[in-house]
């Protein structure tokens, strides 16, 4: 069954009475005591519960569905939603809010959005848990089938091997050798973090809190950087909160001991149930998991209580990976029956003495060196000898034992033999291998249970007993919580590697990762291998890592890490990050601004792609209101995320106040690409393609900075590190292994963290702390290193730690506020928080200031820049997989390329004809490669969209990469094609200079980036600038799928389907709507200055979003301050024009789209571009209606752009509690191509195109509409497929206008005497013509009220054979337009409802045929149909004779049904253009006109009709009409009755203190049943008396003469939020054989006001059906009289 709703989105509404009119006049909007809100679609719409709606909970409220969905709904507090949804859990939202946390069924969908106090709803999607990215393809994720397999092969060889095992025997030479300084391994070099460290500064003192899956604090480099609490209950504890785990226990009771049984990583609380009791001297022992455990004596005697506890340690890691599930005792060492200490079996000796760790507030980390139980002179390792001749020639030894390169034999390594990569801290003789770092974890300990306090921050965030009956305050001794970094976890090892990039310490001296990517290394190793003439083997492998220092360094080594998590895991319908953002901001007292809050810094490495109002969206503006009310001095930083390289591809949260970190690239640690390269060689600092980009929503330059993502080192959980072996073939547990080459998004936003906690350190030198979150950012950027990218990809540059630092500590430098600009304002004001706009013709200004911390006054350079296009060079690129010379993948993939670009076909051997011509001046290169759709999707048939496969797995993927080729031989030469196929292929003989022959290894090829997004379209950038360490610049393309040939294509097709290469040149030129004053400013030291930037804005701007920068500039460093300007559409626009623009030579261009859409799992993808539209048009009812066009210069299919529309929402509750700050509404989902079908709920819907259907099939356009406020509204378009199609461009030209009617949603009324008259109403239409129709009832409705339905004998059929056995009504239909009927029941009961009609005229009903056979609604208790209202093929009810039928599926004895039976028929005539159903007027796209409208009567009576409002278009030669509809219900009250309310008042003098009162009278005479919904705002000064009693105070007539009806049709209640008392009821009322036509409701308030005149009014709003019919209200009024006093009378 549809909804009532429904009904009035598809024009067959039930009609009603509505706004008082006199006869002829217009329609007018009532007054009201509601907020001055405009509700969607105009000021006289009814506000709609559809729009408190996200995209997707609007699908389901129209298709509706059987599943539940699981929302989230802000409201206000005290809601109550009844029975609507099944709430799951109830929190608290800041400023004033409620998160309703609930499952609701499609069909109450509205139920739910109509409650007046929920504000907005969404489906609930979790953020995806983070996958690490890595630089190597296809490495595959453990699964713990897989690692029992690789544990079981591991055992069998060591029992194998250790019967003949001899010696390890060392090279001669193996005593330490030179140690070298390679640049850039670990990128703290390249981002300043060395310089910085050795002024001092490495970040002590600060906390950084990572967001995320956990931290392994056991790894030697994390080990002692936890934080702490330095005072109160906890003081001397780790900070650290398990949102998974606590949720776990509160919700469902699990902790370490289910995992145990369950095998399912639950909880990292561990249960501590286990009972032990000692006598002093004796060995206790306990049975686990089949093993005896025995405690050491002078372990056990340490127990003050002589009772020592034990339960199972929570890490499966240990299970799966080391070993088996391991117990750990409880000590209580200090005070009896205090428990304090933790031991843990870790080197799984099954007894507890003086070799295994332990873990205290003093010491709270457990690990162990295992020593003897991995590395003795047994050691066996199983790998494939790798002896790839290319390989070799790069440098690497003769033979080498590890990861699968190629494919080969496996070999035992036999034992005493020497592995160069393995164990170098073993001093020679060595028999252990042991070398004092850790190889096995037992996690951190933070909380053991006293019985006093709770776990930390329960007692706020979960302050009652659990569902599952856990305390927060655990009994003494019984929990333990450990923090772990579990691969298990949701995100796995991703939150140990982001606390890495932090603050890793740099003591894992790791020898290579899973993937083989880095080798430690001394020099004395390669003495028997070919050495470069130096004798030095970095001028061979610069890459390698000199032994003596650690593998991974974060940024603030010296900072202190609050590890959050696991935050990913859903856990009763809910993650882990709103806990973690609410007790970081209240601290652990759960009380803000207490003075207890003790994180400086946040990371968050994650985002939900899935919202696309970023920066507007609810856990954004969350983040900036904990952040600026709580939390002033702390600076949240987050990742940009992995959505690139389109434009607005920026994920959420992305607070006003968070900085927002891009990943930049550095090559210096990977030997994936390649290696040979000497230093110089290296590159970085280039923007990664897959980095998340600017704007966002709002309209704001995003990200802020970028850092390192592509790629460096990172640590994994310690206990992870054979499993990272078992993927290569390595069984190695050494915690020297435990880390590997990592990057993305979610590595640059903690490195960036990093930097900024050395800021702060810099910052403290007078110890007050670290400075706001504003003064962080404007250093970190005003310090950065610009990459002379486009602010929207590198923001102000590459965060430089040594610069920051020198600024922070007022050595030397400048920074500048504001650091980054949105130009303009709305209304007046320039927001944080809220859009920034500007119109053509506007000039506005901005004044920033200029901080000198240096103790000599400078000078700086003021200006400003934008990239500009300066050359373009376009490349067509035939290739040829059907010769099946195509290189091995990912092999060529990684170190070289199957095609060259630009190679010269009049030769073979190529070199300098590769090299790309670089203009003089230019500052960065963009290559955008571009296959046909049919080489990336070889399912697709041109123009066919319905063909496309939308198959990641199946897509040949055309990857792109930019080589800088150093010709180090000087032959001239880089690749000599032997073959003349065209093809790179050294399977063929081709000779490539990645290597030269001879004892000296020198590779040629060196990578600057490269893109490899699942899409046929591929960008990449290359800054240049005064750069002097670039050569020749090589473009090379990869094939992933090498030699697989479309089907049916050969030479011929692959020649005419070239795939074209653009390299496009940029320089850096004047920024035409901006300038400066001064030019140059003099800044005294310690001191500020300012200068101003005027924006003018030409009249003929077109609208969108412009990027530029303003720069500082102070000797060899320039600020860059990333700079929007967001050019909106005036107000009176009624028709404009979004894209359509010539080409702006800029990256980003408000005209085109090109490149950023892939089929993966990532959301935000696609190219996006922006603009806003502030309506002013006024309608009552309106709509925006959008027209985007993409294929006038060819069929250009199957491109395909979204369009996603927003509107003013003015229930967000952070505009509500600070305008000032968040502007005067937030922004919701309007409606868009998303509306057609559907949302993306998954990667498949995000992507799938919309395309327009036009006579011929899908056309490359897209239409859409969505609701219009009055306002700042927002259209946002993304490309989300490229056809490839060269010659079709990739503009685009869209269409938008206000499609409005000027009249009410509530209707037009007209009480009258006459039986005939006019009216006007004003209209406007986006396109050629106004679709009008207009109808009268040609009777009134006949009720048919408690009748008996016979019960049917054939209800499992579609029309059942004895339908006309059921309860029939005939009639006769002439001249009518449709038909509808309601039938309604008791839910006991189920029937079904049919219309027939006597098609042939011979007096019988055929059930068996469709033309008599016409309407049916099955099956329930509350159906509805209707007939005849198809406009597009005029009228459909033909005349003659019809039979309602209400057939009984299932009735229970005594069940009655009523029926109502409505004939629309007649005509209203628009413009003296009589209307038979569907009528075109003219009127001109965008030009508002004025409708007459003509009415008539037949006699007395109340006449209720509707008028429909339309957008119409012609195709193949006949008209249709498009969505959405403006429904105006009429009603012409000639001599009719109407619906009344009276409101009385006890007294009307009254003083403070006295009880008054109130009564309200409502009444509907008329024979129709309404709604009958009042309410009355109780003005300051009243309070409303026994609120809490039944009904809140407020009593009924009703209530009290038919309580069972009224409890049932009903309600009351007060809303002391809002102070308002609600009644809602039907009248008519019947109940026990009587009609109750009115009902008066009473209530009690006491007067404390002061003296004057107090208004109290009612409103009574009226529906029928759907439909508000009327709106009425009254007054009533007492009077405070103000006390008069008499002077005494003097005696």
């Amino acid at each position: 069954m549809k909804s009532r709703l429904w009904r009035a989105l598809t024009m067959v509404l039930v009609l009603a009475l509505l706004l008082p009119l006199t006869a002829g006049a217009e329609p007018y909007a009532p007054q009201s005591t509601e907020p001055a809100v405009i509700p969607a679609g105009g000021v006289g719409a009814r506000m709609d519960p559809m729009t408190k709606l996200d995209a997707e909970l609007r699908t389901l409220a129209k298709e509706g569905g059987a599943e539940p969905a699981l929302v989230y709904i802000l409201a206000r507090p005290g809601v109550d939603l009844g029975d609507a949804v099944e709430v799951v859990e109830t929190r608290a939202f800041p400023p004033d809010g409620t998160l309703v946390v609930a499952r609701v069924l499609p069909d109450r969908v509205l139920d739910m959005a109509a409650n007046p106090d929920v504000v907005a709803a969404e489906v609930f999607h979790a953020i995806e848990a983070p996958i690490p990215l890595t630089p190597r393809e296809g490495v595959e994720r453990l699964t713990r089938e897989k690692v029992r397999d690789l544990r079981a092969e591991v055992e069998r060889v060591k029992a194998e091997a250790l019967a003949g095992a001899t010696s390890r025997q060392l090279p001669a030479s193996a005593a330490p050798g030179t140690m070298l300084s390679p640049q850039d391994w670990n990128g703290a070099d390249l981002i300043g973090a060395s310089a910085a460290w050795a002024k001092g500064y490495t970040g002590a003192g600060v906390n950084i809190a990572i967001i995320d899956s956990g931290a392994d604090f056991g790894h030697p480099d994390l080990e002692g950087r936890q934080a702490t609490y330095e005072s109160g209950p906890y003081a001397g504890w780790p900070i650290a909160l398990d949102p998974r785990s606590m949720r776990n226990y509160y919700y469902n009771g699990l902790t370490s001991s289910d995992n145990y049984n369950d095998w399912f990583d639950y909880s990292w609380y561990a249960d501590v149930y286990g009972v032990i009791n000692c006598v002093q001297g004796t060995t206790p022992t306990f049975e686990f998991n089949e093993y005896v455990y025995s405690i050491d004596p002078s372990v056990a005697d340490l127990s003050k209580s002589g009772t020592i506890r034990w339960g199972i340690h929570p890490d499966e890691q240990i299970a799966d990976f080391v070993y088996d599930w391991i117990p750990f005792i409880l000590l209580d060492t200090a005070a009896p029956g205090v428990y304090d200490t933790v031991i843990a079996d870790l080197n799984f000796d099954l007894w507890f003495d003086g070799h295994d760790d332990v873990a205290n507030k003093a010491d709270p980390v457990l690990n162990q060196d295992l020593g003897s139980y991995v590395y003795t002179d047994t050691v066996v390792m199983t790998g494939t000898v790798w002896s790839d001749p290319m390989m070799l020639m790069m440098g690497y030894p003769p033979t080498w034992w590890g990861p699968d390169y190629v494919a080969g034999d496996v070999e035992t390594v036999p034992a005493g033999s020497w592995i160069w990569a393995l164990d170098h801290h073993s001093l020679e003789g060595a028999t252990d291998g042991a070398d004092g770092i850790p190889e096995v974890s037992g996690g951190m300990v933070y909380f053991i249970a006293d019985g006093k306090l709770p776990i930390p921050g329960m007692d706020f965030l979960y302050p009652s007993f659990g569902l599952a009956g856990m305390p927060p305050v655990p009994l003494n001794g019984t929990l333990v919580a450990f923090m772990i970094g579990s691969y298990w976890a949701g995100g796995g090892d991703h939150g140990t590697l982001c606390a890495s990039a932090a603050v890793a310490g740099g003591v894992a001296q790791g020898y290579f990762a899973a993937t083989g990517e880095w080798v430690q290394y001394e020099a004395a190793v390669y003495d028997n291998f070919p050495l470069p003439p130096s004798g030095d083997p970095a001028d061979i492998m610069p890459w390698l890592k000199p032994a003596g220092e650690g593998t991974v360094q974060g940024a603030a080594p010296g900072a202190k890490i609050i590890a959050i998590g696991d935050n990913y895991e859903v856990v009763n319908d809910m993650q882990g990050m709103y806990d973690a953002y609410t007790f970081l901001a209240y601290g652990v007292d759960g009380v803000p601004n207490s003075g207890d809050e003790f994180v400086d810094i946040v990371s968050m490495s994650y985002g939900d792609g899935s919202v696309h109002n970023d920066g507007w969206d609810w856990e954004s503006r969350l983040l900036s209101y904990y952040n600026q009310t709580f939390l002033p001095n702390t600076t949240f930083l987050a990742s940009s995320g992995n959505g690139g390289p389109g434009f607005g591809t920026i994920n959420s949260p992305q607070g006003n106040t968070t900085v927002s970190v891009g990943a930049s690239t550095q090559y210096g640690a990977s030997d994936v690409f390649g290696g040979g390269l000497t230093a110089e060689q290296i590159n970085d600092g280039e923007v990664v393609h897959f980095s998340g980009r600017g704007p966002d929503a709002m309209g704001r330059p995003d990200p802020d900075v970028v850092a390192t993502g592509g790629w460096g080192a990172g640590n994994t959980p310690l206990n992870l590190a054979p499993g990272y072996g078992a993927t290569s073939s390595w069984f190695v547990q050494d915690g020297n292994n435990a880390w590997y080459e990592w990057g993305g998004t979610s590595r640059a936003a903690p490195e960036a963290a990093g930097v900024a906690a050395l800021v702060c350190d810099a910052y403290n030198g007078d110890g007050t702390g670290c400075p706001s979150f504003e003064t962080v950012r404007q250093i970190l950027m005003s310090g950065a290193d610009d990459l002379s990218h486009d602010v929207l990809m590198q923001g102000a540059g590459r965060v430089n730690a040594d610069r920051a630092t020198d600024v922070a500590a007022g050595l030397a430098g400048i920074y500048v506020s504001p650091s980054l600009l949105a130009a303009g304002d709305y209304a007046g004001t320039h927001y944080e928080s809220f859009a920034n706009v500007l119109y053509p013709g506007d000039t506005w200004s901005q004044t920033f200031t200029v901080y000198n911390t240096g103790g000599a006054n400078t000078t700086v350079a003021i200006g400003d820049e934008v990239l500009k296009e300066m050359e373009v060079i376009t490349y067509t690129q035939v290739v040829s997989p059907f010769l099946g010379t195509e290189g091995p993948y990912p092999n060529t993939y990684y170190y070289s390329a199957d095609y060259l670009v630009g190679a010269d076909p009049t030769t073979d051997v190529h070199g300098a004809d590769l090299a790309i011509l670089v203009p003089d001046g230019a500052d960065l290169m963009q290559v955008v490669m571009v296959a046909p759709f049919e080489l990336f999707d070889f399912g697709y048939q041109d123009p066919d969209p319905g063909t496309i496969s939308y198959s990641a797995s199946e897509a040949h993927r055309w990857s792109l990469t930019i080589f800088d080729w150093t010709d180090r031989n000087g032959d001239g030469k880089l690749w000599e094609d032997t073959n003349s196929d065209g093809v790179v292929s050294l399977s063929t003989g081709d000779l490539v200079d990645i290597a030269a022959s001879g004892a000296v290894t020198q590779t040629e090829l060196s990578r600057f980036t490269y893109a490899y997004n699942v899409a046929n379209v591929q960008e990449a950038t290359v800054r240049l600038g005064d750069r002097d360490d670039v050569d020749n610049i090589v473009i090379g393309l990869v094939h992933n799928k090498p030699n697989d040939v479309r089907p049916g294509w050969g030479p011929a097709e692959y020649q005419a389907n070239p795939i074209v290469v653009k390299v496009i040149f940029y320089d850096k030129v004047d920024w035409a709507l901006v300038s400066e004053g001064p030019a140059s400013l003099s800044v005294p030291a310690g001191g500020s200055a300012t200068f101003d930037a005027t924006f003018v804005i030409p009249a003929d701007q077109p609208p969108g979003l412009y990027e530029g920068a303003i720069t500082v500039a102070q000797g060899g460093h320039t600020t860059v301050i990333p700079t929007t300007v967001n050019v909106a559409v005036p107000g009176d626009d009624l028709l404009f024009t979004l894209g359509g623009t010539p080409d702006a030579g800029t990256p980003y261009d408000n005209g085109r789209m090109v490149s950023g859409y892939t089929w993966s799992s990532v959301l935000e993808e696609g190219d996006w571009r922006y603009y806003y539209y502030d309506a002013a048009a006024g309608f009552q009812q309106q709509f925006l209606y959008v027209r985007n066009r993409w294929g006038d210069m060819c069929l250009n299919m199957p491109t395909a752009n979204e369009t996603v529309l927003w509107g003013p929402n003015p229930g967000d509750q952070f505009s509500m509690k600070e305008p000032a700050k968040y502007g005067p509404y937030g922004m919701q989902y309007a409606g868009g191509t998303w509306d057609s079908y559907g949302p993306q709920t998954d990667w498949y819907n995000a992507r799938r195109g919309d395309w327009w259907v036009g006579p011929d099939g899908p056309e490359p356009e897209t239409r859409s509409w969505g609701s219009l406020w009055d306002g700042l509204n927002q259209v946002q378009f993304r490309n989300i497929l490229l056809s490839g199609k060269h010659e079709c461009g990739e503009g685009f030209e869209a269409t938008a206008g206000v499609f409005g009617v000027d009249a009410p949603q509530t209707g037009v009324l007209i009480n009258t005497d006459q039986e005939s008259g006019t009216f006007t109403i004003d209209a406007v239409s986006p396109v050629d013509g106004l679709g009008v129709a207009g109808f009268l009832w040609e009777d009134q409705p006949t009720w048919f009220r408690n009748q008996d339905v016979p019960q049917g004998k054939h209800a499992s059929e579609e029309w059942p054979a004895d339908l006309l056995d059921g309860w029939v009504y005939t009639f006769e239909a002439e001249n009518l337009n449709w038909i509808e009927v309601d039938a309604e029941g008791p839910q006991t009961s189920d029937i079904g409802l049919y219309l027939l009609f006597d098609a042939n005229d011979d007096g019988l009903f055929n059930l068996y045929d469709n033309s008599e056979a016409v309407a049916s609604s099955c099956c329930g208790s509350d159906l509805w149909l209707s007939y005849g209202d198809d406009f597009n093929n005029g009228p459909a009810v033909r005349n003659g004779t019809y039979a309602v039928v209400m057939y009984g599926n299932w009735i229970e004895p005594g069940d009655q049904f009523n029926l109502k039976l409505t004939l629309w028929g007649g005509g209203l005539t628009f413009n003296d253009t009589p209307i038979d159903l569907f009528a075109i007027l003219d009127a001109e796209p965008g030009v508002p006109l004025q409708i007459q409208v003509d009415w008539e009567v037949p006699g007395p009576g109340v006449w209720e009709g509707i008028m429909y409002f339309v957008m119409p278009y012609e195709q193949g030669g006949g008209w249709y009409i498009m969505e959405p509809e403006i429904v105006v219900p009429v009603v012409i009250n000639k001599e009719g009755v109407l619906p009344t309310i009276q409101k009385d008042v006890s007294q009307e003098i009254v003083h403070w203190g006295d009880e008054v009162v109130y009564t309200i009278t409502i009444e509907n005479p008329g024979a129709e049943t309404a709604w009958m919904q009042v309410t009355d705002v109780l003005p300051e000064g009243l309070e409303l008396i026994d609120e809490w009693t039944e009904w809140n105070g407020i009593t009924s007539v009703l209530a009290t003469q038919a309580p069972e009806a009224f409890q049932d049709q009903c309600d009351m209640w007060y809303d002391g939020w809002m102070r308002t008392v609600h009644y809602d009821c039907y009248l008519p009322l019947e109940y026990d054989g009587q009609i109750y036509t009115q009902d008066t409701i009473t209530f009690r308030a006491r007067v404390e006001a002061q003296p004057g005149l107090l208004s109290n009014k009612a409103d009574l709003k009226v529906y029928y059906g759907d439909v508000s019919s009327g709106f009425y209200s009254d007054t009533a009024d007492i009077h405070v009289p103000y006390s008069i006093y008499l002077p005494l009378a003097a005696k």
